[in-house]
C-alpha cells in the first residue's frame, strides 16, 4: 500500500494552456513497486504490465482542467492511495484546486474571464480484479465538480466504466468497456452511454 499527499502553489504565465487537476495511477504504482524493482527501466515495464493486466488506465485518477490565457495562481491539495494484492488492485484519489488570475489588466478571454476564482474538486476510485492469468475486470468511478462565480463556470460530471480486458495471444489483446456518464452544466447538460470494443496488436 502507498499513500501520497501533495499541497502546492504554482504560477502559470498563460498562453492558452490547460490548468487544473492532474494525477496518474502510474505514479502511485511506480512508488509502490520501488522496493520490488529498484531499476527504473525495469520498474517502468513492471508497472505498465501490472496496470494493463488489471485493466487500469496508467493516466487515470484525475483528468479535468480549464483553459487560461493569462498569469494564474493555483493552490492544489491532493490525497491519493494505491493498494495491490495477489489478484486485486485499488486506486483512490481526492483532489481540490483553486485558481485565480494575478494579471488584473489582462484582456484575454478564457475560463477565468468572468469569475474571480475557479475551484475544481475530484474524487475517483478504480478497482481491478484478475479473473484468469490472461483476463481481468475493472471498475472506475469518478465525480468531478467545477465551481465559479457564474453559471457558465459551474459544472458537475459523474461517470462509471466497466472494462473487460483479455490477452488473445502473446502479441494481441482485446478490450470491451461499458461507460455511463452524466454532464451537468449551466448551459447544456447531457448524458453519455457508450460501448467500446477495441483490439490491439503489439509488434
Amino acid at each position: 500500500t502507498v499513500f501520497r499527499y501533495r499541497n502546492a502553489r504554482s504560477l502559470s504565465t498563460g498562453g492558452d494552456q490547460q490548468l487544473g487537476l492532474q494525477g496518474a495511477a502510474y505514479d502511485l504504482f511506480y512508488s509502490l513497486l520501488a522496493s520490488q524493482q529498484p531499476d527504473p527501466a525495469l520498474r517502468d515495464a513492471l508497472v505498465r504490465d501490472l496496470l494493463r493486466r488489471e485493466g487500469i488506465d496508467p493516466s487515470r485518477i484525475i483528468s479535468t482542467g480549464f483553459l487560461q490565457s493569462s498569469a494564474t495562481v493555483q493552490d492544489l491539495q491532493e490525497l491519493s492511495a494505491a493498494w495491490t494484492g495477489l489478484r486485486d488492485t485499488a486506486v483512490l484519489s481526492l483532489s481540490r484546486s483553486k485558481s485565480r488570475r494575478v494579471d488584473s489588466l489582462s484582456t484575454a478571454v478564457d475560463d477565468l474571464s468572468q469569475t474571480d476564482s475557479l475551484t475544481l474538486t475530484s474524487l475517483s476510485l478504480s478497482l481491478g480484479h484478475r479473473l484468469t492469468p490472461l483476463s481481468s475486470l475493472s471498475l472506475s468511478l469518478a465525480l468531478q465538480r467545477g465551481q465559479g462565480d457564474g453559471v457558465a463556470q459551474s459544472n458537475r460530471q459523474t461517470s462509471a466504466e466497466l472494462l473487460f480486458n483479455t490477452r488473445l495471444t502473446p502479441e494481441s489483446y482485446a478490450n470491451v468497456s461499458l461507460r455511463r456518464a452524466q454532464y451537468r452544466t449551466g448551459l447544456q447538460p447531457y448524458d453519455e452511454n457508450a460501448l467500446v470494443v477495441s483490439y490491439g496488436l503489439r509488434f
